[in-house]
């Protein structure tokens, strides 16, 4: 094939020693609840987000040398939503709260469980606080497992062109 460029394949990156242990650790978990259950849990990923307005200040003309009083108050309104994904099966379960705290973390547990009132859950969470609280009840037919914290890189500055 003269004048034919090959383009090169998809860059897949291998697994890190730790992602292959994480990825262990989690057969290990769905095979023990499938073995203390008789049935294979749901495996769900949990995260929040938070959606709101900070409201702005506005521009405004003042006389040249004189610093513009302009009266103003900000608001702060917003929403968190809590999502839980399970791709295995294609489901997702949601809820909107005004708080992201243990009260709000519980309810969406109920709601959970509720939704699927056959099943036994098994859910991966990320380190927050509301998450890890002593005051956060887990419902019987509920497995908590936490994700490790993502490593943190140093800042790499783009040198390429500059003097």
């Amino acid at each position: 094939m003269d004048g034919a460029k090959s383009r090169p394949g998809p860059f897949i990156p291998k697994r890190s020693r730790a992602a292959r242990r994480l990825l262990k650790k989690h057969a290990q978990i769905i095979a023990e609840e499938k073995n203390r259950h008789g049935t294979a849990p749901l495996i769900f990923f949990e995260d929040e987000g938070r959606f709101g307005r900070i409201s702005n200040l506005a521009e405004s003309w003042s006389p040249k040398g004189k610093w513009p009083l302009v009266p103003r108050q900000v608001v702060r309104e917003s929403l968190h939503a809590f999502a839980a994904v399970a791709p295995i099966e294609g489901q997702l379960y949601w809820q909107v709260h005004e708080r992201c705290n243990t009260a709000s973390m519980s309810l969406f547990h109920l709601g959970l469980l509720e939704a699927y009132p056959d099943r036994w859950i098994v859910r991966f969470l990320d380190g927050a606080g509301w998450h890890r609280s002593k005051r956060l009840p887990v419902p019987e037919r509920l497995r908590l497992e936490f994700l490790p914290a993502a490593p943190r890189k140093p800042i790499q500055r783009n040198t390429v062109g500059m003097k």
